[in-house]
């Protein structure tokens, strides 16, 4: 299979047990977040063995971060077949209804 998967806003919490279960179903898996060293450790605590995952580092805040970040996984993994969104912003939340695509 090579469907993907993007996790925006990849944390150890829910995001984690998405990135299991469709890596189970042999998704590769695209796991965004702001800090590089949390998602190398989440992506070695992926216990799915065969599940391929790749870490892309962006601000979900910042949209042209966004952009970059989604051309960068169109790139790498191909086209994105599921949009999982999870950031915990510190200051503002905007809920997924009222987000654009800008």
């Amino acid at each position: 299979m090579n469907k993907v998967i993007v996790i925006f806003g990849a944390g150890t919490g829910l995001s984690a047990s998405v990135a299991n279960l469709y890596g189970e179903k042999g998704y590769k898996i695209a796991l965004v977040s702001r800090n590089r060293e949390k998602l190398e450790l989440l992506s070695k605590d992926i216990s799915i063995e065969s599940a391929q995952t790749s870490i892309f580092v962006a601000d979900l805040t910042d949209s042209s971060q966004v952009k970059r970040v989604v051309s960068e996984v169109y790139e790498s993994l191909g086209r994105i077949d599921v949009l999982y969104y999870a950031p915990n912003p510190r200051d503002a939340f905007t809920p997924a209804n009222e987000l654009t695509s800008d």
